[in-house]
């Protein structure tokens, strides 16, 4: 069990759960309860942690959205990185456009992302619940229609 020191800074709040993550910096909206977090590219995977945990679980210890991208993606708006990625999830066939907002909220940035996650990882999401099998089919349909070699070792 970690246990994480708390602070009433969410940046050291958030900087004490994402440890042993270095983190570059932060951009807060505090209305929405919403953090956008910036590291390098070899600290991506370390903050995200594996299938999105680090980043979920510091987003239900906090209580607030917790958005962890790498420095090269920064030059790029918010909005505009968050746009793209939606309508990047949402060209998979089977894949709604309510459904890539959901996942891109909540870390599931591209195909590639998806094809880590489990259908019982999104069936926590209220938004997706029973659906999230159907969206793991998807994303494996589409992964194998792309690259014919993952659709052969996926279904494997």
């Amino acid at each position: 069990m970690d246990i994480i020191r708390w602070d009433p800074n969410i940046k050291f709040y958030m900087t004490n759960a994402l440890a042993p993550a270095k983190l570059k910096a932060f951009e807060i909206d505090e209305a929405n309860r919403r953090v956008k977090i910036i590291v390098s590219e070899d600290q991506l995977s370390l903050a995200i942690g594996k299938r999105g945990q680090n980043a979920r679980l510091t987003s239900k210890l906090t209580g607030w959205q917790v958005d962890i991208e790498p420095e090269h993606l920064a030059t790029l708006g918010f909005e505009e990185k968050v746009a793209q990625a939606i309508k990047a999830v949402a060209s998979i066939p089977g894949i709604t456009q309510e459904q890539a907002d959901v996942l891109v909220h909540r870390g599931f940035l591209s195909l590639e992302a998806l094809l880590q996650a489990e259908a019982s990882d999104l069936a926590e999401f209220p938004e997706i619940g029973e659906q999230a099998s159907a969206i793991i089919e998807a994303v494996r349909s589409e992964a194998a229609r792309r690259n014919p070699k993952i659709g052969e070792t996926s279904v494997a």
